[in-house]
């Protein structure tokens, strides 16, 4: 079982993921599968919209895979960071979301149990099925956003999150980037409504 600090480590995504296989029902061959993507594909430099699971893979096996990639918005103490230059390694972190520009109406979501998943398996704003909102935007899906930290920070002032999912996930961190994230934060002597100024 995942601690509370394991939930952002890149480091704890394949415990993640067993736990969720260990509890489900999924075909056994179907998760190993999966399982292994997770473990061969995925690094800090891989775009997770780019991932193509097989296409028969089970709706609930599809959102745990991602879900062991990502966590939510929520789950970070953003309002440690002022400054673009506080984030250090963290600026790279990548951000996904389904308006992280503000560009639509309504507001932006996650994916998954961190986002759609725990409104409807349809896009509540655009009625797009939830599987394709991890997926890189083409003329026929608007997919999702992908941007660093740094920028989903400062140079998003239009963004609007879901008021339960927060309306974005973040791509789970290194060791280097969670042991400065962890770092910071007990330096740090803001408060939670201080928070980050996006300019």
């Amino acid at each position: 079982m995942e601690s509370v600090e394991d939930r952002l480590k890149a480091s704890a995504s394949r415990t993640h993921l067993a736990d969720e296989i260990r509890h489900s029902g999924w075909n056994r061959r179907e998760a190993a599968a999966v399982a292994e993507i997770l473990q061969t594909t995925v690094t800090s430099g891989t775009d997770l919209r780019t991932i193509e699971l097989p296409d028969k893979t089970h709706f609930g096996l599809r959102m745990a895979f991602f879900e062991a990639a990502t966590f939510p918005l929520r789950r970070i103490e953003l309002h440690h960071f002022d400054r673009p230059e506080d984030l250090g390694p963290l600026a790279d972190a990548r951000v996904y979301g389904t308006d992280l520009h503000g560009e639509y109406a309504g507001w932006g979501y996650g994916y998954g149990g961190w986002g759609l998943k725990s409104h409807s398996p349809v896009h509540c704003a655009s009625g797009r099925v939830e599987r394709d909102c991890m997926r890189v935007p083409t003329g026929h899906r608007r997919g999702a956003d992908c941007i660093t930290l740094a920028a989903f920070l400062y140079r998003t002032p239009g963004f609007r999150g879901c008021s339960f999912c927060g309306g974005a996930v973040i791509q789970r961190l290194t060791d280097e980037q969670h042991t400065y994230y962890a770092r910071f934060c007990e330096t740090s002597t803001a408060r939670p409504w201080q928070a980050a100024k996006r300019t």
